[in-house]
C-alpha cells in the first residue's frame, strides 16, 4: 500500500513537471512568434506593366527590390510583390529586354494599384561587316577525301566528284531562283 501510493505520488509529479515544462517551453514561443510577426509585416506592392508606346501589356518583365525579393509580371502585365517593411524607402525596379529599366520608390505604391509605364530602349550599334569564306566546305571535304584516299590519283577523282555534285547542286540552285 505504502508502495502503490509512492508510484501514484511519482505519477502526480510527473504530471506537474511535464505540464511545467511546456509551460516553460510554449510561453517563449509565444513571444517568440508575436516577434516574428512584427518583423514580418508586409507591404503589398501590385500594378500593371504597360509599353508606353504600344499601349499594351507587358508580361514577363521583371519586377524586384533586390536579389532577395522580386516577381514577374503575368498575363496582362499584372503583377503583386509583398515585402517586409524593412525596405520601406528603397526603389522598386523594372526590367524588361527591349525597354529601358525603371525605378520607383516603393513609398509611392502603398496601398494603391499603380501602372508602370516602359519605354523601349533604342541602342545605336556600331557597323557590322559579314564576310563569307565560300571556301570553307569545300577544304573541309578535301580534308576528309585526304584521309580516306591516301593515294593522289584516287583523291584527284574523289574531288572531281565532289566538284561535280556541287557543280549540279549550284545549278539546281540557280533553276530554283530563276
Amino acid at each position: 500500500m505504502i508502495r502503490y501510493k509512492l508510484i501514484k505520488l511519482k505519477l502526480k509529479d510527473m504530471k506537474k513537471l511535464i505540464a511545467c515544462l511546456l509551460i516553460i517551453i510554449l510561453i517563449p514561443l509565444f513571444g517568440v512568434s508575436q516577434d516574428l510577426d512584427q518583423n514580418q509585416a508586409q507591404i503589398v506592392i501590385s500594378g500593371q506593366v504597360m509599353d508606353v508606346d504600344a499601349n499594351q501589356p507587358l508580361t514577363g518583365c521583371h519586377i524586384f527590390v533586390n536579389d532577395e525579393y522580386g516577381t514577374v509580371s503575368k498575363k496582362g502585365g499584372m503583377f503583386e510583390l509583398s515585402l517586409p517593411v524593412s525596405f520601406y524607402g528603397d526603389n522598386l525596379y523594372f526590367s524588361y529586354v527591349g525597354y529601358e529599366t525603371n525605378s520607383k520608390p516603393l513609398d509611392e505604391w502603398i496601398n494603391k494599384f499603380t501602372d508602370i509605364e516602359m519605354n523601349t530602349a533604342v541602342i545605336q550599334l556600331e557597323e557590322v561587316v559579314v564576310i563569307a569564306d565560300p571556301w570553307s566546305d569545300f577544304r573541309d571535304i578535301i580534308a576528309e577525301l585526304s584521309a580516306m584516299y591516301p593515294d593522289k590519283e584516287d583523291l584527284k577523282k574523289a574531288i572531281l566528284r565532289e566538284l561535280e555534285k556541287f557543280d549540279s547542286e549550284l545549278a539546281f540552285a540557280n533553276q530554283e531562283k530563276s
